[in-house]
This record gives structure tokens, C-alpha cells and sequence, in this order.
């Protein structure tokens, strides 16, 4: 499957950053094409990034997307003192005492990990509705006072819930493809696909014990539960229809002697 992604219609005064899709778990990339004024940044979590005028904005690629199905009675979970991925800030804390209740009312009695995870997985599905999608993310009070959110919400949420067990968790940023008529028909007569082709998309990933990842869609298995989707997604379970564009939150840039920062990486974002 091939990919032109199109950023000629942002602005012509200044600079665009883009994260760059590599392969990993969920996806194999080749063939990256870059326009040849394109800077290349690599990040010290091996994050890569691209920046370049709009008017030259045309990223291409070819993409094969994996699925991920991990075998449940193979998984094991250990809890952590310290993790670099612990967070506590308005986005994902640990630390909130409101959210750390309503944890230990989910779980109650129960230590076994694999059924601290399930139970915290299954009570958010049951607590959060999903709505209100918007551009950018919803941190986790968001989620815990009003109940209806997005699939960052219901990320940054379910986040918050399994670090406060001590089970590091991070979300993961991008797009899922579309399935719809239009590009159906781009695919049978070997179209490139475009930025049209993807809708936005956040999940997450707990860390197990072997220091591995556990993919968690809890968005996605609540739409699909309740007939409002015909995607499948869910604990352990990601279909091959995801562009991964990053990892993690409150990223940050230092370009040209200035620091920039923004919640996530996954929008072309402007450079001032």
C-alpha cells in the first residue's frame, strides 16, 4: 500500500515538523521519500522527525500493516518501583489521589497483575463513553469528571489507572485507515493513499515483565462492543489497519537555539 501525504496547503512562511513513521511491531515502512530540501532529526528515544517548507510538503511512502495477537496465558506482568515511563503531569499522573481511589474501588482485594490489568481494563469500558473526538488530547480529568471522551481520553485514563498500580504504561500516537468506499476503490486501481485516507487515533501499551509491550485499544473494543464500529481492537488484540507515527507524550524540540514543545507527536505542526 502506498502513501502520499500532501502538507502544500499550510502555511508558505514558515516551517513544518512532521514525525517520520518507521517500522516497528505494527507496521513495515519502505521506500521513504522525503522532499530533497527536508531536514532529518533523529530524537534520543530514536524518534525521527522531518521539517520542510510546505510548499515542497510531500511525504511518500510504502506501507504493509501487522497485526498483533499476544496469547494471554503467555503474558506476565511485574510491578515497578521506578520506570522512565511513570508520569505526573495534567496528561497521565500516577499520583492523583482521585484516581488512585478509584483504582483500589475496581480492584479491591485482588494482587494477581493479569487480573489487576483485565479489571482495570474492563471497568473503564464500563465507566467512560466514547465522544466529543477532538484534534488534540484529553488528559485523564477530563475522562474522570465528565465520563464521555475521546480515544486519547479513554488512553490517557486507562494510563493513569494501570501507572498508579505500578504497571508503566505510554500511549501510542497515529492514524487508523479508513475503510470506506473511496478507499477501497484507491487500493483496487493502485491509488496512493492520503492524509483523506487516515483518521486519527490513540491507544496505549503496558509494559510487561520482560520489559516488552501489551498493545490496549480500549476506545476502539468500546465502540465495537456497542455495534457503533466494525473495527476490532482490544486487549492484546490490534488489527493491521494502524500508521504509528510515535510514542508517548509532552514531547519536546530543540531547533535552531529554540525549545518547542507539544502534548503529542502525530499533526504536521507548524515551526514559528
Amino acid at each position: 500500500m502506498n502513501f502520499s501525504l500532501d502538507f502544500s496547503t499550510m502555511s508558505k512562511t514558515e516551517k513544518v515538523l512532521f514525525p517520520l513513521p518507521s517500522s516497528n511491531r505494527y507496521q513495515q515502512i519502505t521506500n521513504l521519500i522525503l522532499p530533497a530540501s527536508a531536514e532529518q532529526l533523529t530524537q534520543k528515544n530514536g524518534q525521527r522527525l522531518a521539517i520542510f517548507w510546505p510548499a515542497q510538503a510531500e511525504l511518500s511512502f510504502k506501507y504493509h500493516g501487522r497485526a498483533i495477537e499476544t496469547d494471554w496465558s503467555q503474558i506476565y506482568f511485574k510491578k515497578y518501583g521506578q520506570s522512565a515511563y511513570f508520569n505526573e503531569d495534567y496528561l497521565i499522573n500516577r499520583q492523583d489521589l482521585e484516581m488512585k481511589a478509584v483504582a483500589e474501588e475496581w480492584l479491591g482485594e485482588e494482587t494477581d497483575l493479569k487480573k489487576v490489568v483485565r479489571l482495570l481494563y474492563e471497568n473503564t469500558l464500563a465507566y467512560l463513553h466514547y465522544g466529543r473526538p477532538i484534534r488534540d488530547l484529553y488528559p485523564y480529568t477530563q475522562a474522570l469528571t465528565e465520563q464521555e471522551t475521546d480515544c486519547g481520553g479513554f488512553a490517557t485514563f486507562l494510563a493513569t489507572l494501570l501507572q498508579s498500580q505500578g504497571l508503566p504504561a505510554r500511549l501510542v500516537l497515529g492514524y487508523v485507515l479508513k475503510n470506506n468506499l473511496g478507499q477501497k476503490i484507491k487500493k483496487m486501481s493502485l491509488q496512493n493513499l492520503g492524509l483523506n485516507d487516515l483518521s486519527m487515533h490513540a491507544w496505549l501499551e503496558v509494559q510487561l515483565a520482560d520489559e516488552t509491550w501489551l498493545p490496549l485499544d480500549p476506545a476502539t473494543d468500546w465502540r465495537h462492543r456497542r455495534a457503533e464500529s466494525q473495527r476490532q481492537a482490544s486487549l492484546a488484540l490490534i488489527p493491521a489497519d494502524r500508521l504509528v507515527l510515535s510514542y508517548g507524550h509532552n514531547q519536546t524540540l530543540n531547533y535552531q537555539g529554540k525549545k518547542y514543545h507539544w502534548p503529542i507527536w502525530q499533526h504536521p505542526e507548524i515551526i514559528k
